[in-house]
């Protein structure tokens, strides 16, 4: 309805238009220069809009052709109508009604082919967009699939070894195991969790391994006030880091070490650090590995350049990774 509206008002705009410049023009009164018009811009405009609508693929010279054909049907029947009440109609109104008619027609086809264009380009963006969407939560479901099987198998590998060696610390491993997989199976499976969930995940982890290493495992974990711990985080970015800590760092050194996990906010952006008192880059390859290779990959996947994670050796010895995300995602 509000398509046809529109149409009529371009008419009746175009007509009165029309009729203003061939009365500046040709003789005989203005009204008798609309009627004419009038008949001429209606069949030639609207002509034009029915092709464009039904036919948006319908060649620029085919539509030049149906609009003059439009025009001078109209303008046989006008003339004939004018005839029969005594009116003459010059040859020279006919031609530049016409004329005006198929200008106007060609102008307005010309502007609808660009907004339906500007449309298409428009859904194709979004189409686009929605696939690229799809295929990252798809590549980052791919990625967190690497990093569960990684951590189980160790966890079930240190399991066994303490069940034939100490039943009493394997029952303690078994029932730490059981809380993690408890809270984390469900949540694990989306996109974001609260940054508390993966807090109590990191914090499971580390009693698991302590249970397996004993005093020579120290850790503690430190969350600013200024943090929301309900602030949406990806499930299972901050666990690969303490594990390279632990792998690299602490078991690299017969007397063990310390791990600390922090969380503070700077600049709209959320800073997760973890730091050892390990072996450093020196004795280690802390820097690589399947583990920080998704990390990075979901980070780039995520936030873009927003996201990073920085490596470095600390001053008193160890390695400090810094996580660095959007306090809202």
């Amino acid at each position: 309805m509000n398509t046809w509206l529109l149409l009529l008002v371009r008419v009746v705009l175009i007509a009165l238009a029309a009729a203003a410049l061939s009365f500046a023009i040709l003789p005989g009164s203005y009204l008798f220069h609309l009627q004419i018009t009038l008949v001429y811009v209606a069949c030639s405009v609207m002509a034009g809009q029915l092709l464009g609508w039904n036919r948006p693929d319908f060649g620029l010279w085919r539509l030049l052709l149906v609009c003059v054909a439009a025009a001078l049907v109209g303008g046989a029947f006008l003339s004939w109508q004018l005839a029969r009440h005594g009116t003459e109609v010059s040859l020279p109104m006919l031609v530049v009604a016409s004329l005006i008619g198929c200008a106007f027609c060609l102008f307005f086809h010309a502007r609808d082919s660009q907004v339906r264009l500007r449309a298409q380009l428009a859904e194709q963006a979004r189409v686009t967009a929605e696939q690229q969407r799809l295929l990252a939560e798809s590549q980052l479901r791919a990625l967190q699939s690497q990093i569960e099987p990684h951590f189980l198998f160790n966890t079930l590998a240190n399991l066994g070894a303490l069940i034939a060696s100490d039943s009493q610390r394997a029952t303690a491993l078994l029932e730490l195991l059981t809380r993690l997989l408890r809270t984390s199976l469900v949540a694990s499976r989306d996109p974001l969790r609260p940054l508390a969930d993966e807090l109590t995940l990191v914090e499971t982890y580390l009693a698991i391994q302590q249970v397996r290493l004993g005093e020579r495992l120290r850790y503690r974990l430190l969350c600013q006030p200024d943090v929301d711990p309900a602030t949406p985080f990806p499930p299972l970015l901050l666990q690969p880091l303490v594990e390279n800590a632990l792998n690299h760092g602490i078991e690299a050194l017969p007397a063990g070490g310390e791990i600390s996990v922090s969380v503070s906010r700077r600049d709209g952006q959320l800073l997760l650090s973890v730091e050892d008192s390990g072996a450093g880059f020196g004795h280690s390859d802390s820097g690589h590995g399947v583990g920080l290779s998704n990390v990075r990959q979901r980070l780039a996947a995520l936030f873009g350049e927003r996201g990073r994670l920085t490596l470095g050796e600390r001053p008193e010895g160890g390695v400090r990774a810094q996580l660095e995300v959007p306090c809202a995602p």
